[in-house]
């Protein structure tokens, strides 16, 4: 049986999962090309950053810069768009049609190890902290520990992401086989219904919808953010190198914003649930029940290197990969 061992970070931003947002060009007025209206181009005359995000704790950062003015104030106009996975907002960045991507850190750098664009992570958004991912299941289900699921379906975001990952990691320092289990992909908001209907046996889920399931009926079989694999990285914002190289004043807008909104995050969790409120459409009662991520904004290359060493632990890639590939520079 093997332990898990996770380069540990403190005094940096992390968060929840989950990773970070896509910018779009919004090039001239007109039909955009997320499908609606393009926004304006600034008086400036810089071109607007739509983010693709999910509606994840990690990325209550992003929205409260947006809500108190902090992208504007330091020189940019950033609006959101959503997306089913950080798999979704990468597709969507690489085919150009957004600029700045949210996706999980394993999302990246799986994306970036088979050649996927030229990815870049301008910014971090969450790292795990315990009760923040979990792998659930119903009260009177079959699976009553974790011996039990070999053979069983369990709901995941994405296939060879973080949910499934930590879950193979999760099983295997516990001498639990994870070969034969049925990976049933899903979005999150899903999971608590097809837990409910038995549609699956168990959920690898990420708050705010781990307090979702439990609403529903659900209790945690495993604290997937605890031990080893607390205070790893879980998601981060991505860009191409390309928009990044033509637009050095919006990444560092980008990243001024988000650094602010990410301390007050961290230091202010009542702004914090009346954001989440909002964009996760989660009752405000609900939302205190929340459990929340480290948030972060900047990038700390040792404990990002973690990512890749477990997904090479777990055969997702079959050859080391050094993080700094994937990383954008402060000043690009």
């Amino acid at each position: 049986m093997r332990s898990l061992s996770f380069p540990r970070c403190r005094g940096r931003s992390p968060a929840a999962i989950a990773v970070v947002a896509a910018a779009v060009l919004a090039g001239a007025s007109g039909c955009g090309l997320l499908g609606g209206s393009e926004p304006a181009r600034g008086s400036d005359g810089r071109d607007p950053v739509v983010v693709a995000e999910m509606p994840l704790l990690d990325v209550a950062p992003l929205h409260l810069a947006v809500e108190r003015g902090y992208f504007a104030e330091a020189g940019v106009t950033v609006s959101t768009q959503t997306a089913a996975s950080g798999q979704a907002a990468i597709a969507k960045l690489t085919s150009k049609d957004v600029a700045i991507a949210y996706a999980s850190d394993v999302a990246a750098v799986l994306a970036a190890s088979r050649g996927v664009g030229d990815l870049a992570i301008i910014a971090e958004a969450s790292s795990a902290a315990p009760k923040t991912i979990e792998l659930v299941v119903p009260k009177n289900g079959s699976v009553k520990n974790v011996h039990d699921l070999p053979g069983k379906r369990i709901a995941i975001n994405a296939t060879k992401g973080l949910s499934d990952t930590l879950v193979m990691a999760a099983l295997d320092v516990r001498g639990v086989p994870y070969k034969d289990i049925h990976w049933v992909e899903m979005q999150f908001p899903d999971m608590a219904g097809a837990l409910r209907r038995g549609d699956v046996d168990a959920a690898s889920t990420v708050e705010p919808f781990v307090t979702q399931a439990a609403k529903d009926g659900a209790e945690e079989l495993l604290d997937l953010a605890t031990a080893d694999a607390q205070g790893l990285p879980v998601s981060c914002y991505l860009t191409t190198r390309g928009w990044a190289a033509s637009h050095p004043v919006e990444i560092a807008a980008f990243r001024n914003g988000l650094r602010r909104a990410a301390d007050l995050a961290n230091s202010d969790r009542a702004a914090v649930e009346k954001s989440v409120a909002r964009f996760a459409k989660i009752k405000e009662d609900d939302v205190k029940l929340v459990k929340f991520p480290f948030f972060r904004s900047g990038i700390a290359p040792a404990s990002l290197q973690s990512v890749p060493a477990l997904l090479k632990r777990y055969g997702a890639i079959s050859s080391p990969f050094d993080i700094n590939r994937l990383l954008l520079p402060d000043k690009p």
